[in-house]
Parts: C-alpha cells; structure tokens; sequence
C-alpha cells in the first residue's frame, strides 16, 4: 500500500523540473503545429504528434529519437521505390490506377472499356 501512496502524492504534487518538461513540451508542440498550418501541410496533426514522440527529458536521447526517426523514414522511402521498381504498371496504364485496382476491383479505372 505504501508505493500507491508515494506514487499518488507524486502524481499529485509534481516537481518543478516535470512541470518545466511538460510546459518545454507544450510550447514546442505549439510551435510545430503552427509551422505545419503555416507551410500548409496536409495533415498538420502528424507535426505535433512528433514532437510529442520525440519528447524526452533527456537532451541526448531526444537527438537519438530524432536521428532513429530519420533512419525510419529514409528507410520506408527506401523500400517503396524498391517496391514501385518490382511492380511496373502494365503498358498504357498509369500507376495510380494500378494500385486501386489492386485494392477495390470495383474502381473504374480498372473497367473493361
């Protein structure tokens, strides 16, 4: 029973330093969705959701979050064009149609003519 109570009057009575991390947190994630309306983004919600990832209270591990991040989407990239490359449209049909072909047979892209 004593670990819940310690584990309340800690969730209760945060220290400075989780109140200044929480604040850091917010005033960034503000600004990155800001940036995102401003830039026009497609789904701004994606910007703020990074920065709430990415959030740590440790300097350093934060950099290391952004930089595995980095790796991840490089890598997706990487993997999509190899996928685009193995899987070529056929003649006179564009790419797009392909793929919603391939997902709803009902597409009229896909028609008989």
């Amino acid at each position: 029973m004593a670990p819940l109570i310690s584990y309340f009057k800690l969730a209760l009575n945060p220290g400075r330093g989780v109140l200044f991390f929480a604040l850091r947190t917010i005033v960034a994630g503000l600004l990155c969705l800001y940036l995102a309306f401003i830039f026009d983004l497609e789904q701004p919600k994606w910007a703020l959701m990074t920065v709430i990832i990415i959030s740590l209270s440790l300097a350093g591990m934060a950099l290391k979050r952004s930089f595995a991040q980095v790796l991840g989407t490089a890598a997706g990239a990487a993997m999509a064009v190899v996928l685009m490359a193995l899987w070529q449209p056929p003649a006179g049909q564009r790419q797009p149609e392909l793929h919603l072909g391939q997902a709803c047979p009902a597409h009229p892209g896909t028609a008989a003519p």
